[in-house]
């Protein structure tokens, strides 16, 4: 990782392609309901609960990311030569 992207860039990063995630979930799911009670019920029955189950594992992500961005912007960041090593003891 270069020393020009911070934990919080990344965590940025992170949350946009979680958010990414939530919206092709809720694609899944727009496209998956009207297909409920057709021949092809089984199929969508267990699509649609997989569907629910990246929905919260996303979810859970992106609670996590938030807390982890909290906890960075609470840690005292030193500048220069510094800066480094706030970012190693940043993922302990």
């Amino acid at each position: 990782m270069s020393e020009n992207i911070s934990y919080i860039d990344v965590c940025l990063d992170g949350q946009e392609k979680i958010q990414g995630l939530l919206r092709a979930s809720e694609a899944v799911g727009c496209f998956l309901r009207p297909l409920e009670g057709t021949g092809w019920t089984r199929l969508v029955h267990c699509l649609i609960m997989h569907q629910q189950a990246l929905n919260a594992v996303a979810m859970s992500l992106h609670q996590e990311l938030t807390m982890f961005m909290l906890s960075l912007e609470h840690m005292g960041r030193p500048d220069g030569l510094e800066d480094r090593a706030w970012k190693m003891r940043a993922i302990d």
